[in-house]
């Protein structure tokens, strides 16, 4: 799902196939964990902050990433923090949506 960062790790940060590929299941791990807090902090505050909570720190992270590839220890926390953040939008996304869905679009007395 993630093979678009292959050509970074691979041309900027320098990494082997196994490298990549441990990344790769690192980056998973880093999705469902993502995921999983982003329906819950959704729940516990509400899914507009949450959708600007997530943005913003996918915002930073994708800023960050070009700017910071020298230590790959750091390129590579900050490319879980991108994946975590990109992952925990998608579940707030979908609870506000079905929420907004509840809404009736008419009044029952008609």
């Amino acid at each position: 799902m993630y093979s678009y960062a292959t050509p970074f790790m691979e041309s900027i940060l320098h990494m082997n196939e196994s490298a990549i590929g441990i990344m790769m299941l690192t980056l998973g791990v880093f999705s469902v964990i993502g995921s999983r807090m982003g329906g819950k902090w959704a729940d516990k505050w509400g899914t507009v902050r949450m959708i600007i909570i997530g943005l913003s720190m996918l915002v930073v992270a994708l800023a960050l990433l070009p700017l910071i590839s020298s230590p790959v220890f750091i390129s590579l926390l900050l490319i879980s923090f991108w994946i975590f953040s990109m992952a925990m939008t998608i579940p707030v996304s979908a609870t506000r949506k079905g929420r907004m869905q509840q809404i009736p679009l008419h009044s029952p007395d008609r």
